[in-house]
């Protein structure tokens, strides 16, 4: 799970990023969400809160991130964190090479990966299986995200 100095910093660093909105600077402010943050549910907030104080302080922002392919983000994900992953954020089946089927068995585990990961957390590194059924995302929960990504 998360340590609490994890969860501290993450604060902080959205504390901070608030913060620059009314720092008196004109500069634009770009915020690339990617990997190890919170998901878009939890930023959700922090987003409005954002799109408010730039209106307000008259100061342009753009929070981005980067939404891949599906079948390059499976492969991509496939290789990194299943194929001889020895590092703590290796999913807990691991296989030998990068196969067909092995695709498919990991991609099977969690449906809409990339939608997982947008919603809940960014990386899931070390979570227990049981996790993917807890939070699985279904068609309207990815419709209702990609609304949330354009408002």
């Amino acid at each position: 799970g998360q340590q609490p100095g994890n969860e501290k910093r993450k604060e902080q660093l959205l504390r901070s990023i608030q913060d620059q909105f009314v720092s008196g600077s004109s500069t634009s402010l770009l915020v690339e969400m990617h990997g190890g943050g919170p998901g878009l549910k939890q930023l959700s907030p922090h987003l409005k809160k954002w799109r408010q104080l730039s209106k307000k302080y008259l100061r342009p922002s753009f929070v981005f991130t980067i939404v891949r392919e599906p079948l390059s983000f499976s492969h991509s994900y496939l290789r990194f964190f299943h194929i001889n992953c020895t590092y703590l954020w290796c999913e807990k089946e691991q296989f030998d090479r990068e196969h067909e089927s092995n695709l498919l068995h990991a991609t099977a585990i969690l449906p809409n990966r990339q939608c997982f990961h947008l919603n809940h957390i960014s990386s899931i590194a070390g979570l227990d299986p049981y996790y993917y059924s807890k939070c699985a995302v279904q068609k309207d929960d990815c419709d209702k995200l990609y609304d949330e990504i354009l408002l």
